[in-house]
């Protein structure tokens, strides 16, 4: 199975094509990645290139020039729009993302913020609060990380480490 990543039916990732599902685009000849012929993602290919819309397609395969993260090749058809990605998803699979990584923060700061960015991330996600509440946790993330970050950058220019900024 190949994807294509758009965004209205645009394309997303450079290029001007504007799509029309179930129909075969025009052939391109010459294929050069990044410069000439259509670009789909393969399963392994796609957390390089979301986007707003994910599409199952269908493509041409002669002479099909296979990068590491795509595949370019003379037409493409759109076959089923993913409707599970949406905002939601979007903003849930964020959230996992953010926790794989969660263990290496704490290591180093004692601050729940970046854990309770994260459950207000998957909260806003299910609708449970509200923008307002969500930005209060994404600030005092950034307001955590920041601190430790400034710290950090005391040491490297010094040896100086500044008392902690107010949050």
């Amino acid at each position: 199975m190949y994807y294509k990543i758009l965004d209205d039916l645009k394309s997303m990732h450079g290029g001007t094509y504007t799509w029309t599902p179930g129909e075969w685009t025009p052939i391109v000849d010459n294929l050069v990645a990044c410069e000439s012929g259509y670009h789909a993602c393969r399963r392994s290919d796609l957390i390089e290139w979301l986007g707003p819309q994910i599409w199952e397609c269908e493509i041409n395969t002669i002479d099909m020039v296979e990068e590491e993260d795509k595949v370019v090749v003379r037409s493409i058809k759109l076959i089923r729009k993913l409707d599970t990605w949406n905002e939601r998803t979007a903003r849930l699979f964020a959230a996992d993302c953010a926790e794989h990584v969660l263990p290496i923060f704490e290591k180093r700061s004692d601050s729940t913020a970046s854990r309770e960015a994260i459950q207000a991330a998957r909260d806003f996600a299910d609708a449970t609060i509200s923008k307002g509440q969500l930005a209060a946790a994404r600030d005092a993330a950034r307001a955590a990380h920041r601190q430790r970050q400034t710290e950090k950058l005391f040491q490297h220019v010094g040896g100086a480490v500044l008392p902690p900024l107010p949050l």
